[in-house]
Parts: C-alpha cells; structure tokens; sequence
C-alpha cells in the first residue's frame, strides 16, 4: 500500500483556523510557517491531487510500500 503525506496546504480549513486568530497572530503563524518550507510557500490542494492522481495511475502499478511526502521540503531540511 502506498501512501501520500501533504505538509501545508491552502485550503478553507487553514483559512478558517487563522480567521479564528487575531490578525497579527495569524501573520505571524503564517510567515513561521512559510519560512519553515523550503519552497517558501504552501502547497495548492491541486499540487497535492496531481500526486493522489498519479498513485492511482499505471504510472504507479509497480510502486508498493512508498511514501509520496509532498510538503515543499519541509522534512527534509
């Protein structure tokens, strides 16, 4: 079995969570955030279904036991 693991992703959850927080305190977690990923930025949630898409393709048929980790290199910096 194969498994994908997303870092942060812009979605409306993460945007609900930080509209919960005052307005510097969500600036503040989001550029934290940001910086602890290599990439600089978030993922989109389209990013993260491309790799769910190509797990469930034949491009994957031979593929078993792997970890896709799409987090813009945030494990491994």
């Amino acid at each position: 079995m194969n498994s994908l693991h997303p870092g942060y992703v812009e979605t409306p959850l993460v945007s609900g969570a930080l509209a919960k927080l005052s307005e510097d305190d969500a600036n503040a977690f989001a550029t934290r955030v940001v910086a602890s990923i290599p990439m600089g930025r978030m993922a989109r949630a389209e990013e993260i279904a491309q790799g769910i898409v190509f797990l469930l393709s034949d491009a994957a048929s031979y593929m078993t036991g792997s970890e896709l980790v799409m987090d813009g290199g945030y494990t491994g910096r």
